[in-house]
């Protein structure tokens, strides 16, 4: 199946704040029950390990991944910065060490204060192949590490694994905290939330990179002190992570300047 580019209702500005909040909690409670992303915990540690602890989490939405691996990774973490586009309405209590940086965020162009091992949980798909490159140009440039992982595929199998959040919706949006009412509306009373998620999640299936796909992207970064590591790994319920890891390596021998 090609891959295409479509749209997700969040991408858009004029998205309510309410409803592409609404969608990226439900995102992070799904996450949450089925355990998507422990499999790529090691090589997670190994990326925060090579910043020295320090953690930028670029288009986190609601937290995703980042905030579930949180305690799986451990000491090994100083610090999180969650960043975004367009960061969230409803300040929430974060746990010790983790931060929502509350100006949005261009992922192509972080800024320098915001140091550390960069990680996209479900959200590399949203970028064109040209905002995507220039996502991964800016930390190659930089010698920053970087993870890119994702959970859904182009396949038909993959549409009818997600399409169950149409309904599980309903039963979650309740214990999504901290409250709020207009989220019960547009969840009971008039389902965009629900439809939303439903729509957004099946077009996540189309815009998924294969690993082929995302060497493409990286095949004009490459240098002798940074390494690009892309695969796939199984996970519960039948989804495969898709993953891309680039991080800086030690030269070649004979490449080292002599004293």
């Amino acid at each position: 199946m090609k891959r295409r580019q479509l749209f997700e209702i969040q991408d858009f500005p004029w998205c309510p704040q309410v409803i592409r909040d609404g969608v990226t909690e439900l995102l992070y409670l799904n996450l949450k029950l089925l355990r998507i992303y422990h499999p790529i915990v090691p090589k997670l540690r190994t990326l925060i390990e090579s910043s020295s602890g320090d953690w930028v989490d670029l288009c986190a939405g609601s937290g995703g991944g980042s905030l579930l691996l949180l305690d799986k990774v451990g000491a090994t973490v100083k610090s999180l910065t969650l960043t975004d586009l367009y960061p969230p309405a409803a300040p929430k209590g974060w746990p010790p060490g983790v931060f929502y940086y509350d100006t949005p965020v261009d992922a192509r162009r972080v800024p320098p204060s915001l140091t550390g091992a960069r990680t996209l949980f479900t959200s590399f798909h949203h970028l064109p192949d040209t905002v995507a490159s220039d996502v991964l140009k800016d930390a190659f440039e930089k010698r920053c590490p970087i993870g890119v992982f994702e959970f859904t595929q182009r396949s038909l199998i993959n549409v009818l694994m997600v399409l169950p959040s149409l309904f599980t919706s309903f039963f979650l949006i309740p214990f999504i905290r901290p409250f709020n009412p207009w989220r019960l509306i547009l969840t009971y009373l008039v389902p965009v939330i629900p439809l939303v998620t439903a729509f957004d999640i099946v077009m996540t299936c189309f815009r998924t990179r294969t690993p082929s796909e995302l060497r493409d992207l990286i095949q004009n970064l490459e240098a002798p002190d940074y390494t690009w590591e892309v695969g796939q790994v199984r996970t519960t319920f039948g989804f495969q992570i898709t993953y891309l890891v680039g991080q800086k390596s030690s030269l070649p021998f004979d490449l080292v300047a002599p004293d």
